[in-house]
């Protein structure tokens, strides 16, 4: 589980508690903060980065371009 700090139509970058290797393929799920929406997806972990909080920076790109519909439900 990770919290989204950025996303666009083909990746995307979060704050996690635990690292992945890079080159790894997850497959995940997108949901809003409320719940309300969710997607299916894939990305395939770019790089990874240690906060001085201990957390880690993710950044990674989807396998599939998200289409303009999909990203709607997660963007301010």
């Amino acid at each position: 589980m990770g919290l989204v700090w950025n996303i666009s139509s083909n990746g995307i970058s979060m704050l996690m508690s635990q690292p992945l290797d890079p080159g790894t393929t997850i497959q995940a799920e997108l949901r809003t903060t409320n719940d309300a929406f969710a997607l299916p997806l894939s990305f395939r972990v770019a790089h990874v980065s240690r906060l001085r909080t201990g957390d880690f920076m993710l950044g990674g790109q989807f396998t599939k371009r998200l289409a303009s519909e999909e990203m709607r439900p997660f963007l301010g």
